[in-house]
């Protein structure tokens, strides 16, 4: 049995990460990014690799981040006494990085006595390529223990005196493990001890004074801030892309076939992930990744995908690893996603709304971008009356999804407005037109007397907790339609204080799934916006109660159990979780 989904925290250095249990064991990792073959891999096959640090015998534990940064500590307690272990991929300043030698990762792991005297244990069991690549082995004294697979070398390297996995700790002492990976020689081998404790110390100060930028200071902030923590580590800095979830396959259902690779980045969460960063006072992360939406983009350019790779790749075909078992036997495993062949007409929306946001800190849009904007506005007119796959992406067949009209009517709106402010040349008759005839034919075929809501497909009797966007995104639609839709969806899609994304509906996926903690979140702001400040404050709360102890999210989860479920952490839960912390504190 694996553990629990939200009984493991997550290192990283914006490159890649880690997963980490309140075991001590590295479950998850992938060398050299996020969307690399993983290394260890036990979170989705008890065979698939680990490194695993914990007492000898029974023991519990916990876990927690150190305040204000990404260096997790997890703490176990015996009847010998108490060790903790500080986990960190190790970071600096660009600046620092130039005075020495450093390996492509490093996750270095300094584990310390508290109290009394504990027999220890490390297990180090390397198995590269999704546990289906070739690897050498070789310990190398004082240079370590060797992996090497293709062009890349891991190397292991502790301050034991002896080679044995067992030691003890004792109150007051210190043991030091580095795990550094390197893709071609000369590798750089970092050494350990006071070095090691000054690498450890600059990671700590690092994510301090990145951190406090933040200038977030509302009834949330232990939310808020450990949310934005979690998005820098699912940035990828070179290129400034954020990905969905550093992980593939964590299953929307325990034993279910939900299991997709989230290692992509998404453009259906540029707006909410622009609106955080901006609101929180990162304008360097949010001028990276609006870069990075403007790079890729162009390479589809008119039309957009619906995922990229952190380098704006937009082909990522999906296939199965058939050879490893899945979380708690929930197989196919998956790597690649199908939806990069999918329509989604949503995401020209959150793409234009998230340029509208980051325009102020624009000091003058180039011809380009410019002309960039238009291309979007243009397909918008060309794409909005046919089906598509919608935000969920669904694998039946195409639909009018009304969610993805009201995108696209955004789109438009933003358009407009952007097109006004700049006093840009172009004439907004054609825009403005298509605007007005997708409004209409929303209102005529998207609404539901009986139900009192939008639906989630034209001419339907079914509800889709994506309708929670529309009070979000514009304020230029019918407000009695807005307010009944959203109080609706909570009536029907809430269960348990979770919302569902949708329910009994043909999807193309056999199955069920969790309650979606993105839409649980956009319902605490939607209520917000159209002034239901009490109630949105106790959905938030309650919310709230169901997080874990280190204040990661998943995708989604388990009403019933509070288990978590789906690709963890998810950066869609966290912006949505910020987003609705923002407009709660916006709301008189």
């Amino acid at each position: 049995m694996a553990l629990a989904i939200n009984e493991y925290g997550l290192i990283g250095d914006t490159r890649t990460a880690a997963l980490i249990s309140k075991e001590g064991s590295i479950d998850w990792c992938c060398f050299p990014g996020f969307d690399s073959g993983s290394f260890f891999a036990r979170i989705l096959d008890k065979d698939a690799g680990h490194m695993q640090i914990c007492p000898q015998g029974q023991f519990s534990s916990e876990q927690r981040y150190l305040p204000g940064t990404n260096v997790l500590e997890t703490i176990f307690t015996t009847t010998d006494g108490v060790v903790k272990i500080l986990d960190c991929f190790t970071v600096d300043t660009e600046e620092n990085k130039t005075k020495m030698l450093r390996p492509l990762h490093e996750i270095l792991r300094v584990v310390e006595g508290i109290e009394g005297k504990v027999s220890m244990v490390y297990t180090f069991k390397p198995m590269p390529f999704f546990a289906n690549g070739k690897a050498k082995i070789g310990q190398r004294g004082k240079l370590g223990i060797n992996c090497e697979y293709g062009n890349e070398l891991v190397v292991l390297k502790h301050d034991l005196l002896e080679t044995t996995e067992d030691f003890t700790v004792s109150k007051g002492e210190r043991r030091i493990f580095s795990l550094s990976h390197n893709i071609i020689a000369p590798a750089v081998i970092p050494s350990l001890g006071e070095s090691a404790l000054k690498r450890l110390e600059s990671t700590i100060t690092y994510w301090h004074n990145w951190i406090s930028q933040c200038n977030y200071q509302g009834e949330f902030k232990e939310e808020v801030l450990r949310s934005v923590l979690a998005l820098k580590l699912l940035t990828y800095s070179p290129s400034g892309a954020i990905i969905a979830a550093p992980t593939t396959s964590l299953p929307e259902m325990i034993g279910g076939n939900r299991n997709w690779d989230y290692r992509y980045c998404w453009l259906r969460d540029a707006a909410f992930t622009i609106r955080s960063f901006l609101a929180l006072g990162f304008i360097h992360e949010a001028r990276a990744y609006m870069s990075w939406i403007l790079h890729s983009t162009a390479l589809t350019h008119p039309h957009l995908q619906v995922l990229y790779s952190v380098f704006g790749h937009a082909k990522i075909p999906e296939r199965k690893l058939h050879w490893l078992a899945g979380y708690e036997g929930s197989s196919p495993v998956r790597i690649g996603n199908g939806a990069d062949v999918q329509f989604q007409l949503d995401v020209y929306g959150e793409v234009m709304y998230a340029i509208y946001l980051f325009a102020p800190y624009i000091k003058k849009f180039d011809t380009d971008n410019v002309l960039f904007l238009k291309n979007i506005a243009d397909s918008v007119c060309e794409l909005w009356d046919r089906p598509d796959e919608g935000i969920w992406e669904i694998r039946s067949k195409g639909l009018h999804h009304v969610h993805s009209k009201v995108m696209s009517y955004v789109a438009l709106e933003k358009f407009i407005e952007l097109s006004q402010r700049m006093n840009w040349s172009y004439p907004l008759d054609k825009y403005l037109k298509s605007a007005k005839e997708i409004k209409n034919q929303v209102e005529l075929h998207g609404y539901n007397e009986e139900l009192k809501a939008y639906t989630r497909t034209y001419d339907d009797n079914e509800l889709d907790a994506a309708i929670l966007t529309l009070p979000i995104f514009t304020e230029n639609w019918d407000k009695g339609h807005m307010e009944s839709t959203v109080f609706s969806i909570k009536q029907h899609l809430m269960k348990k204080g979770v919302v569902y994304r949708y329910l009994h509906q043909d999807d193309g996926i056999k199955g069920p799934e969790g309650g979606f903690l993105a839409c649980s979140f956009w319902l605490v702001e939607a209520l917000a916006k159209l002034g239901k400040k009490a109630i949105a404050k106790d959905v938030m709360n309650n919310l709230l109660k169901r997080k874990n102890t280190i204040g990661l999210w998943s995708e989604e989860i388990d009403p019933n159990t509070n288990q978590f479920l789906g690709n963890y952490p998810q950066a869609f839960s966290h912006t949505a979780l910020i987003s609705a912390a923002l407009s709660l504190q916006e709301v008189p």
